[in-house]
């Protein structure tokens, strides 16, 4: 039986999942480089992480009637586990962790950490995530509206969380605002993890060969036209822009982006978008 399915709804029963025939599914370019066949139907959702010495992280509770809040569920491609973002923002932030190679576990809601405020006060926050990234280096990532940062500057405020933290939670700790995630990114974030979480890439192994071969930027239109062509194998492209086997210069992706071997087109890494706090060690 296939597993492609169409989600329905199964009035007070909840949805239902209904196995469509193989014959009956064709993707096709035109319908947006974002089409993924993965459909999760109500899944186990985990949101709470084993942060250090007993910070159980905090369980995100789906928004009100009318509220202004909204919350946003999200397959974690490195452990498959399905998570929770807390809006847009959180979610937008994210997507360039879920992209990113170079990181290895994304904690969530990490916390509750307690702290001195200014005033004296004792209060008590969560991070947005800690980010472990394969070198072992730990980010604290907060993300806030850059008007509130501006206004409640809280750029001191995370600063003062971060600097009473314990030295073995994190390595450094950042924020991030809306003006550290243009559009383009924000667009290749969900694209590439979209793509990652596919499961399944066409002619994989071969294009990872013939980008071996690869000695000057060609476009993805050109490096799929050996493969079946751009419809059939731009997905796996970009999947091969996730692992960090083909660089792109920035700017949104699509048929006419130049890409290269990443050995011999190398781009400059940074663990960190926004602004950045140092190490506390």
């Amino acid at each position: 039986m296939s597993i492609i399915a169409e989600l329905q709804n199964g009035g007070a029963k909840g949805p239902i999942l209904k196995p469509l025939p193989d014959d009956d599914f064709v993707w096709d370019f035109s319908q947006g480089a974002d089409h993924s066949t993965i459909c999760c139907v109500e899944p186990v959702i985990r949101i709470k992480t084993s942060s250090d010495k007993g910070a159980p992280g905090r369980s995100i509770g789906v928004p009100r009637k009318n509220s202004r809040r909204n919350t946003i569920d999200y397959q974690d491609p490195i452990d498959h586990s399905i998570k929770r973002a807390e809006g847009n923002l959180e979610m937008k932030g994210l997507y360039q962790d879920l992209r990113d190679p170079n990181v290895v576990k994304i904690e969530p809601q990490f916390g509750p950490w307690k702290y001195t405020d200014a005033a004296g006060k004792q209060r008590s926050a969560y991070w947005d995530a800690r980010i472990t990234y394969s070198d072992g280096t730990r980010v604290l990532k907060d993300f806030k509206p850059a008007p509130i940062a501006i206004r409640k500057n809280h750029l001191e405020t995370v600063n003062t969380i971060f600097q009473q933290m314990p030295t073995s939670v994190a390595d450094s700790a950042a924020m991030i605002t809306d003006r550290d995630l243009p559009a383009w990114a924000v667009a290749n974030g969900r694209l590439i993890h979209s793509v990652l979480c596919d499961e399944h890439w066409v002619m994989k192994d071969e294009m990872a060969a013939a980008i071996e071969l690869l000695h000057e930027p060609v476009t993805l239109e050109d490096l799929c036209l050996p493969h079946g062509g751009i419809q059939r194998t731009f997905r796996t492209a970009v999947y091969l822009i996730a692992k960090g086997i083909l660089w792109h210069p920035p700017g949104l992706i699509n048929a006419f982006t130049r890409v290269a071997h990443l050995p011999v087109f190398k781009a400059p890494t940074s663990h960190t978008s926004g602004t950045s706090i140092s190490t506390n060690l």
